[in-house]
């Protein structure tokens, strides 16, 4: 049940209950999506792929939304885990709290690490006043003077909360100590570092600071600029438990005052971002340090249907989009962004450009945009010489592992097309290159993790596979969703084949244990609703493969018939390795009773239970 994904504090099954259904689901999702009523249900744009004609359905009778685009489905606990990419836990925490049901008092573990995140949280907010408030008196003079030269305004100072980290190596120490704030607390935020001798120090010093936020406004981290020359000229926070670089984007924050249907720009540079927003632009953030990551873009898809990555037009920004391309291929064919890259004309940079440009940028900015793929292959074909056939063949290798990684078959082929035109290579050849390539990926991803998700962890932040039962041959692939279709949208339908049910039938794949905890799950509650089934499911797999198949309105009259044909087809299926066994034995010495064991099989497989 529910209550092993939780501490034990929760409270369980009941508190989920309590809160499931306290919870209104057209409240919430309107919170983040504009909905009209359609019949008896409301409808909208999908908030996790990029549409034109809403397809996303949320059904106020049954509790659940699903999305007949991208297929993505649940409840009022999913919806939130997935928008705001949340665990269990903290989304049951935020929807108790919205509903007023308290939880159980935390245990002595989870209580020290909850406090221990919240000093946190108080150590980097008291910084950030004092940094704020340095830049604004006397010892801040000259870093506000920068400031007003690089051209930011007042307001935007303000908005991003723009500081001065004082010169002399102690000054925040020094402060700390007056101030009652423990320096191994400074320690353990990254704002201090300690010397080999003994003794504390300042991270930053003498440098313009940059709170960077989380999605709900708090400091998580400081960025910092040098502004006496000295190396780095840019200094980041190290990683922190509130902190992790490549699940965090500067300006993040401010997201929620931008419109969807405009782009998202994602920029390299704190002032970039600041200039953007002071032009008018209210989508635009930074990576930090890092390259533009298929995180970043699970990240920024509630926010924006499309995002521009824009770089400096220098060789090294040519080369920045490029070692983030290849990353990116997926999110941008398969992940329901539409991922674009623009590279600005050289000697150029994003701050220069809007500061210059203003909000009309924009605009001009179109003029610079292309496709994330086009970029993609212009690169590859400018850096191998496909006038020669070792130039051609190593470039045809290369984007035939890129399209390896396309999980959506659609847009894979879409790829491989276009790749095959740019690199000027028969399409078929290309096409079987690169289903080559897609051969050794599942063989190693076979290795590597179960085929519904349940082992290893995955190298890379996504959600559920589009196809959650990705098992062959087709008609064990339709038996198991059929199965799964039954057990999530008709509990009493699963009771009533209970007595057919055998752990062996599900022994196909490693995948099929979750089929069958799915299963076992509603036979045992035949008066569950779906949302209540996702609420109980065994585990996070479970609940990932059921929310795939949850229905926005009452499955079909068929689906008995076809949990008949299912059970049949694995109960006929399940006396195959039998029957194989025995043909063996007669094939080798006659054997009377492995004649009559195979008579009574296939008397079995005809006749059904």
């Amino acid at each position: 049940p529910v209550a092993s994904l939780l501490p034990r504090s929760f409270g369980g099954d009941e508190t989920v209950e309590r809160v499931r259904a306290a919870t209104d689901i057209v409240d919430l999702v309107s919170r983040y999506v504009p909905l009209r009523r359609a019949g008896g249900a409301f409808k909208g744009l999908c908030p996790f792929h990029q549409e034109k004609s809403p397809s996303f359905h949320v059904n106020p009778q049954r509790q659940i939304f699903k999305c007949f685009g991208c297929g993505q489905g649940g409840d009022v606990f999913s919806f939130l885990m997935k928008l705001e990419k949340a665990t269990f836990p903290d989304a049951l925490r935020q929807l108790a709290e919205r509903a007023g049901i308290p939880l159980k008092p935390a245990t002595p573990e989870e209580s020290r690490r909850r406090d221990a995140r919240q000093e946190l949280y108080r150590a980097l907010d008291w910084a950030q006043r004092v940094f704020a408030r340095d830049l604004r008196g006397p010892a801040g003079a000259a870093c506000l003077a920068y400031v007003e030269s690089r051209g930011i305004d007042a307001t935007p100072r303000e908005e991003f909360g723009l500081g001065y980290a004082r010169g002399g190596g102690r000054a925040l120490v020094e402060y700390a100590a007056k101030q009652g704030v423990p320096v191994d607390l400074l320690e353990r935020a990254g704002l201090v570092l300690k010397r080999d001798g003994g003794g504390w120090y300042d991270r930053f010093r003498d440098r313009l600071t940059f709170p960077i936020r989380d999605r709900q406004g708090r400091v998580v981290a400081f960025g910092a600029r040098s502004l006496d020359g000295s190396e780095p000229k840019y200094l980041n926070s190290p990683e922190t438990d509130l902190f992790q670089k490549g699940r965090t984007l500067y300006g993040l924050d401010l997201l929620r005052t931008h419109r969807r249907e405009q782009p998202v720009l994602v920029m390299e540079g704190y002032t970039d971002v600041i200039m953007a927003r002071q032009a008018g632009l209210t989508g635009a953030v930074a990576t930090l340090g890092t390259a533009f990551t298929p995180a970043h873009a699970v990240l920024l898809r509630a926010h924006a249907d499309r995002v521009v990555l824009l770089y400096d037009g220098d060789a090294a920004g040519l080369d920045a989009a490029a070692r983030a391309a290849p990353l990116l291929l997926d999110e941008g064919l398969s992940g329901g962004l539409d991922l674009r890259v623009a590279t600005l004309p050289d000697g150029e940079d994003p701050c220069d450009f809007f500061v210059r440009r203003g909000a009309a940028g924009l605009a001009e900015l179109e003029g610079f945009v292309v496709e994330l793929a086009d970029f993609l292959l212009s690169r590859l074909a400018a850096g191998h010489d496909l006038g020669s056939l070792a130039g051609k063949r190593r470039a045809a290798d290369e984007a035939a592992r890129w399209a390896a990684h396309v999980r959506d078959g659609v847009s894979r082929a879409a790829f491989a097309e276009r790749a095959a035109r740019a690199l000027g290579v028969p399409s078929p050849t290309f096409l079987a290159l690169a289903e080559a390539e897609r051969v050794k990926l599942a063989a190693q991803e076979a290795r590597r993790e179960d085929r519904f998700g349940t082992a290893a962890p995955a190298p890379r932040a996504e959600p559920p596979p589009a196809d959650p039962i990705p098992v062959s041959p087709p008609a064990l692939r339709r038996s198991y969703e059929t199965v799964v279709d039954a057990a999530v949208n008709r509990p009493d339908l699963a009771a009533r084949f209970a007595a057919r049910f055998r752990e062996e039938l599900f022994a196909a794949v490693p995948g099929g244990k979750t089929v069958a905890a799915l299963f076992r799950l509603a036979a045992a509650h035949p008066d569950y609703d779906a949302s209540r089934i996702l609420a109980a499911s065994p585990d996070a797999a479970g609940r990932a493969l059921a929310e795939r198949f949850v229905r926005a309105e009452d499955p079909p009259e068929e689906l008995e018939g076809l949990l008949e044909g299912a059970f049949r087809y694995l109960e006929n299926a399940a006396l195959k390795p039998d029957a194989r066994r025995l043909k063996e034995q007669l094939a080798y010495d006659d054997d009377v009773g492995a004649l009559k064991g195979l008579r009574d099989l296939l008397r079995r497989r005809s006749s059904g239970p």
